[in-house]
C-alpha cells in the first residue's frame, strides 16, 4: 500500500506544479493518475494492516474535486474560444461606461481613527459601503471602488471555500455573542472565552492556506495540532511521513485561486459579517470605562478586534487587490476597443 501512496504523492506534487503554472491539461492528467494510485493502494490493503484510511480518502476526494474544477474551467475556456468570432463589433458612438450614478451618491469616509483598535471597524464600514453601492476607500476621495468590482463573475479567489466558511461561522458566533446581556459581566466573560477559542481555531486553519494570516499561538493551535495527530495516530512510521507529504501537497493545492462564477453569496456574507461585528466596537467602549475592574473582558474584546483586523480585513483587502487588477485590465481593454466593460 505504501508504494502506491508514495507514487500518488509524487504524481500529485507534479500535478500541483502544473496547476500553479496554469497548464491545466497536464494538471488534470496528473491528478487523475494520482487518484488512480490512491485507489490501487486502498484496494490492495491487507485486512490485518492497522492503517487508518481516513487521510487517504480525504485526499482522494480533494484531488477528485480539483479535477472537476479544472474540467469546468476547460469547458468555459473552450466556449469562449468557440464564441469569440460571434461577438459583434462595437457600434459607432458606443463608449466606455462609468459609474456616474454611484459617484453622485457616494461620500468619502472619515479619516482613519488614531486608536488602533478602532481601525478594523472603520475599515469594515468603508469596505461595506463600497460592497453595498460603491464607495470611496480614502478620506481624500482619490480611491473609489464601484460595486460591480466586487461582483465580477468569473473572478478568482484564493481559498474561497475556507474564507466563506470562516465568514459564515463568524456571523453566527457574533450574533450569538451580541445577544448576551452586556450588564452581566461574568456571562460576558464566559461567552467571550468560548468565542476567542473558536477564533483561534479559525485563524490557525486559515494561516495554513493564507501566508499573510499569522498563527494565533493560542489554544486553537493546540487543538489543531491534536486533531492532526489523531488523524494519523494509527499510521505506521512510514505512513506518518507519507501523510505529512500529502498535507504539504494539499496545502499548496488549497492556495490555488478558485474561479467564482457568481460572487454574490461571498460578498453578501461579508456584508453580514461586517454588520454582525459592529457591536464589538460599542462593547469595547463600554468596558473601557471600567478596564481595571473588567480587565480580562477588555483584553478578550481587543482579541476579537485584532482577529477582525489581522484575519478578516486582511483577506478581504487581498481579494479586493485581485479584483481591482482584474477590473482595470478588463476596463482598459473595453476602453481601447470602445466597448463598455462587462464584469
Amino acid at each position: 500500500m505504501a508504494r502506491h501512496v508514495e507514487e500518488a504523492i509524487r504524481i500529485a506534487q507534479d500535478a500541483v506544479r502544473a496547476d500553479e503554472a496554469c497548464d491545466f491539461e497536464e494538471a488534470v492528467a496528473l491528478y487523475t493518475r494520482s487518484v488512480e494510485s490512491i485507489k490501487r493502494g486502498l484496494q490492495v490493503q491487507r485486512e490485518d494492516e492497522a492503517v487508518d484510511n481516513t487521510v487517504l480518502h480525504r485526499y482522494l476526494k480533494l484531488y477528485s474535486e480539483r479535477i472537476a474544477v479544472l474540467g469546468e474551467h476547460r469547458k468555459h475556456r473552450a466556449s469562449i474560444v468557440a464564441t469569440a468570432t460571434l461577438v459583434p463589433a462595437p457600434e459607432a458612438g458606443q463608449a466606455f461606461s462609468f459609474d456616474d450614478a454611484e459617484l453622485e451618491r457616494a461620500a468619502p469616509p472619515p479619516p482613519a481613527p488614531a486608536d488602533e483598535w478602532r481601525r478594523p471597524f472603520w475599515l469594515m464600514r468603508t469596505l461595506r459601503a463600497s460592497m453595498a453601492g460603491g464607495g470611496y476607500l480614502s478620506a481624500d476621495g482619490r480611491v473609489y471602488v464601484p460595486r460591480r468590482v466586487w461582483l465580477q463573475k468569473g473572478a478568482r479567489f484564493v481559498a474561497l471555500g475556507a474564507k466563506l466558511e470562516c465568514a459564515e461561522c463568524l456571523v453566527n458566533e457574533l450574533r450569538r455573542l451580541c445577544a448576551v446581556d452586556r450588564s452581566n459581566s461574568q456571562l460576558v466573560l464566559r461567552e467571550l472565552q468560548a468565542s476567542c477559542e473558536m477564533l483561534g481555531t479559525l485563524q490557525n486553519s486559515l494561516s495554513r492556506l493564507l501566508p499573510y494570516v499569522p498563527d494565533s499561538g493560542d489554544k486553537g493551535a493546540k487543538a489543531a495540532a491534536a486533531a492532526d495527530a489523531s488523524a494519523v495516530a494509527k499510521l505506521s512510521e512510514r505512513m506518518k511521513g507519507l501523510a505529512k507529504s500529502l498535507d504539504k501537497t494539499a496545502a499548496r493545492l488549497g492556495t490555488l485561486p478558485t474561479k467564482c462564477a457568481d460572487p454574490n453569496e461571498y460578498i453578501a456574507t461579508l456584508v453580514d459579517l461586517f454588520d454582525a461585528a459592529a457591536f464589538v466596537e460599542a462593547w469595547i467602549e463600554h468596558f473601557s470605562a471600567s478596564a481595571l475592574e473588567h480587565a480580562v473582558v477588555h483584553q478578550l474584546l481587543h482579541r476579537v478586534a485584532a482577529f477582525l483586523y489581522e484575519v478578516v480585513c486582511a483577506f478581504v483587502i487581498q481579494d479586493l487587490n485581485g479584483l481591482l487588477e482584474r477590473h482595470v485590465r478588463k476596463a482598459s481593454a473595453g476602453f481601447l476597443s470602445g466597448r463598455p466593460s462587462a464584469d
